[in-house]
């Protein structure tokens, strides 16, 4: 299904069913600043699943509904939203994430203002009220909830940025798995001469899970992905390295996630409270980082996205209404 004219920006979702929390998400990119420049891209294995009338889909300049088949992994499933898009910018946006009015309208307009390859606002929580939100909030996006000097900025939040469509079909057959860990293309970018833009203007607010333990089962598949990635290239020596190190790793990574804390403005008491939950996962990611690094990814793509097809149930309904009121 395709209605509408010429989009200024393509927002990409990915989604298998219907739920409360992904209807809250199409709501909020329907209360954009520029909703009528945006064209929205659904990324489903059938267009069924999400029980989707064309009143759900209006104030867009164009929608989208994009069939996969079962999903094999993310980094597939936002590739095909990427080939399908019509607009020059393409924005990938989770199904619990709730940006900003001024979102979409901040990202296209710094777009325009300078040869940007990605541009990120800053993220906040959706769910504040457990500590297992804040301890999963602080290890996947508190680097991006204060300010980053933008000498020092390498990365932007994966999920919540708005790319140049043109660099990311660019990357041909590697897009996929490019997209399958964000950050580290970024660096890559970065590091050959991209320039990357934090938005402070405008921010996201993610909805994290209400308990500690889907947080773990989450950390570890995604950072058994990661470690894949990363570690292509690497020499059995720098394996062996990485993995004797590992044991220190979420102690080094608890007090950034403070650090984190601190920027952002937590109160003392709440920082210290949160860093509990969250060292528990990043003691999981560590144990998935272990497994890429040696062994691959094996399975941890597809159990990820099978993971995320059953979040309603790790949220509260007290969290669901929390969103409600942002």
């Amino acid at each position: 299904m395709l209605i509408g004219s010429q989009p200024a920006l393509s927002v990409a979702m990915i989604c298998d069913r219907d739920s409360r929390h992904f209807r809250l998400a199409v709501e909020r990119l329907r209360r954009q600043t520029v909703a009528g420049e945006i064209e929205l891209i659904l990324i489903t294995p059938s267009r069924g699943l999400l029980k989707l009338t064309s009143s759900d889909l209006s104030g867009f300049c164009s929608c989208q509904i994009v069939e996969t088949g079962p999903f094999l992994s993310e980094g597939a499933a936002k590739a095909n939203g990427v080939r399908a898009a019509r607009a020059p910018l393409i924005v990938f946006c989770e199904n619990h994430s709730y940006p900003a009015p001024n979102w979409a309208e901040t990202l296209v307009r710094r777009h325009q203002e300078a040869e940007y390859a990605v541009v990120g606002p800053l993220m906040s929580n959706a769910n504040p009220t457990t500590l297992a939100s804040w301890g999963c909030f602080l290890i996947f996006y508190g680097p991006y909830a204060a300010p980053v000097d933008p000498d020092k900025l390498r990365d932007l939040p994966g999920n919540n940025s708005a790319y140049r469509r043109d660099l990311l079909l660019e990357l041909g057959e590697r897009l996929p798995d490019c997209l399958q860990a964000e950050s580290l293309l970024h660096r890559q970018w970065t590091q050959g001469g991209k320039r990357l833009c934090q938005a402070t203007e405008c921010r996201a607010w993610h909805m994290n899970p209400s308990h500690t333990w889907p947080a773990i089962v989450e950390y570890f598949f995604a950072s058994r992905v990661f470690a894949h990635y990363r570690a292509a290239g690497w020499g059995p020596a720098r394996r062996l390295l990485y993995f004797l190190a590992g044991p220190g790793l979420p102690f080094i990574r608890t007090g950034r996630a403070f650090g984190h804390a601190r920027r952002a403005g937590l109160p003392p008491g709440l920082a210290f409270r949160s860093l509990v939950p969250a060292f528990a996962i990043l003691c999981a990611g560590t144990a998935g980082e272990w497994l890429g690094t040696l062994l691959g990814e094996g399975r941890a793509a597809k159990l990820l996205m099978k993971f995320g097809s059953g979040r309603e149930g790790i949220y509260t309904t007290e969290d669901l209404e929390a969103v409600e009121r942002l």
